[in-house]
């Protein structure tokens, strides 16, 4: 398991726009991702709405997890949010 922490630099926070873009990513790439606060609470990487409602803000700290297959993946994830 791949496990990757990165604060948030979007100005705006996860809005939808980076949102969309990283639940295009996690789709395509097929495997299961998860986005986790600080706080414990978690979204799907597929599920727009799940994520939006984690209310990530600039300067939080998301916890990216996915299986070890998913390495490049993770990368773009964190490059998208950091």
């Amino acid at each position: 398991m791949i496990r990757k922490e990165v604060v948030i630099r979007v100005a705006e926070g996860l809005h939808a726009r980076p949102a969309a873009e990283f639940v295009r990513l996690c789709t395509e790439a097929g495997d299961d991702v998860q986005v986790r606060r600080t706080d414990g609470k978690q979204a799907s990487g597929k599920s727009i709405l799940a994520i939006l409602t984690l209310g990530l803000r600039r300067g939080d700290i998301a916890i990216i997890e996915a299986p070890d297959s998913a390495e490049t993946l993770v990368d773009k994830l964190v490059s998208l949010l950091g």
